[in-house]
């Protein structure tokens, strides 16, 4: 089944999967939430919508995205193509677990170390890390 007008599809923040409509009152976008990550600062489905002005707050969602929100995919919703883009925190956790001959054995401990680094929690670098694992 084809859909006509596929609905868009995008992350929010990296803590939340929602369907992005464009605002017909400015440029400013209202994101309805799918799911997130409530722990991580994401929305759930009991909030309301979001409304942003910025476009660099949210990027297009993947159907990796969808399997890491645990929401169904279908193809109602556009999605990017693209790889699953890589943060800061999984590019780092990747690259210290290539440099180790044994670097597999210590993902926990890459993980750890790189929250530290970067100020971050210890599972939103594993929710990073999700597509690439």
């Amino acid at each position: 089944m084809t859909f006509a007008n596929p609905v868009k599809a995008v992350v929010w923040k990296e803590n939340t999967l929602g369907t992005l409509y464009l605002n017909e009152k400015g440029p400013t976008f209202t994101i309805g939430v799918l799911n997130g990550f409530c722990d991580l600062g994401g929305k759930s489905t009991h909030d309301s919508v979001i409304n942003c002005a910025a476009s660099d707050e949210f990027r297009d969602a993947t159907v990796e995205d969808f399997e890491k929100f645990k929401v169904m995919y279908s193809e109602s919703y556009q999605v990017s193509k693209e790889p699953p883009h890589k943060t800061a925190a999984a590019k780092r956790v990747l690259q210290l677990m290539d440099s180790f001959p044994d670097g597999q054995n210590r993902y926990n401990e890459f993980v750890s170390q790189v929250a530290v680094e970067l100020g971050i929690r210890r599972r939103q670098v594993t929710v990073d890390l999700t597509p690439f694992i």
